[in-house]
């Protein structure tokens, strides 16, 4: 099911709780929207309708990483200008339904794109995936892919590092995000986080888990890579081991 929840006038959440669930931003300026993540065909397709109903026609597609559950559903936006980062090859070709539609912005480090009145800075951030950034929206909400994944339910998850990158990438980029100034953090997965107390403590999770595995290596116990186990989960773990640590 989705849910449709208005963060200012003119600019729009929907979140889709169901798995891991999936947060897909819309901005708006006049009748057009620019979208941060699509999902899969079906989630697509609703938001598609919804802004559709409205009178507002798709214009720009962001993509904060090359994974399924992010970008499947390309083929819905053929007319649409598709923006991703520049290293987005690594996992384009499987993860999309039709990889024949090659993305025709590609943006670096520092890049800067304007939408209407919204502003879109571009941060680099490789971690979970070598080809993620992450943006800054309106000098006020921090949008992070999966760089940081939570539940709907308030938990957090320890991270999913692919395969394509590495432990320090990531804790370099969870590090740089936890130094910036801004007020909201908006995950492509669960609950959006509105304090600076929660964004610090979820950085430093990832940060404290990551230097311990680095150090400790594949056989490492949980106890030893989470400080506080209290709404932790470690689904990705053994995903991340796997990733990492195969010969």
């Amino acid at each position: 099911m989705m849910e449709v929840s208005q963060l200012e006038s003119n600019i729009l959440l929907y979140t889709f709780k169901e798995g891991y669930g999936v947060n897909i931003v819309a901005l708006i300026h006049e009748n057009h929207s620019c979208l941060i993540d699509i999902g899969n065909e079906q989630q697509a397709l609703q938001v598609k309708r919804h802004l559709a109903r409205e009178g507002i026609t798709v214009t720009d597609v962001f993509f904060s990483h090359l994974h399924s559950d992010h970008c499947f559903a390309n083929s819905l936006f053929a007319n649409c200008q598709i923006h991703c980062g520049k290293n987005y090859k690594e996992n384009f070709a499987d993860n999309v339904n039709d990889p024949t539609f090659i993305p025709q912005n590609l943006h670096q480090d520092g890049d800067l794109f304007q939408f209407g009145t919204h502003s879109l800075q571009i941060l680099e951030t490789p971690g979970h995936s070598s080809g993620s950034i992450s943006i800054i929206l309106n000098n006020k909400y921090m949008i992070v892919g999966d760089l940081l994944i939570f539940d709907y339910e308030g938990h957090q998850y320890l991270p999913y590092v692919g395969a394509d990158s590495t432990f320090q990438l990531h804790f370099d980029n969870v590090s740089r995000i936890k130094s910036l100034p801004y007020h909201v953090l908006i995950p492509g997965h669960g609950l959006i986080q509105n304090s600076q107390e929660s964004i610090q403590k979820a950085c430093e999770v990832v940060e404290f888990y990551l230097k311990q595995l680095e150090k400790l290596g594949k056989d490492a116990k949980l106890g030893e890579l989470i400080k506080d186990p209290t709404n932790i989960l470690s689904t990705f773990h053994e995903m991340t081991l796997t990733n990492q640590f195969s010969v």
